[in-house]
């Protein structure tokens, strides 16, 4: 015979530990494929109302005293940009964002509001 025979012991060994590598990834693949077409069958869903709160509400102010230690200085941000806002044009240049219309940084935040408080009396508050 030109071929030799194997034990058979030994392929039902192979065999076995093959299925037992496999089968567990065949699961893991199925299972993911399933959750994927559920999502994409849904559409688009808003957040939970809490969630939604919290990408919404504005952010925290920035602080910093002044050099006598007389004021302090609370800075309004803006909160989020909105969607109009992000899907402007801009241009790069050099990893700058650049928008075309008035060549300015794209995407560049400031501060919306100053509110000046003194550091010794409550009572005085000065808002710009």
């Amino acid at each position: 015979m030109f071929f030799k025979q194997s034990n058979s012991t030994s392929y039902k060994q192979s065999n076995k530990s093959f299925s037992s590598f496999l089968l567990p990834q065949i699961f893991i693949l199925l299972g993911a494929l399933s959750l994927s077409f559920t999502a994409i069958g849904d559409g688009y869903q808003t957040p939970p109302k809490m969630l939604g709160d919290l990408v919404d509400a504005p952010r925290q102010p920035g602080a910093t005293v002044s050099n006598d230690k007389q004021l302090i200085a609370f800075l309004k941000r803006p909160g989020a940009q909105s969607i109009v806002e992000l899907a402007q044009e801009e241009e790069t240049l050099a990893g700058l964002r650049i928008n075309p219309a008035n060549f300015s940084p794209a995407r560049s935040t400031g501060y919306t509001g100053i509110q000046l408080k003194s550091m010794q009396d409550d009572a005085r508050r000065y808002q710009y």
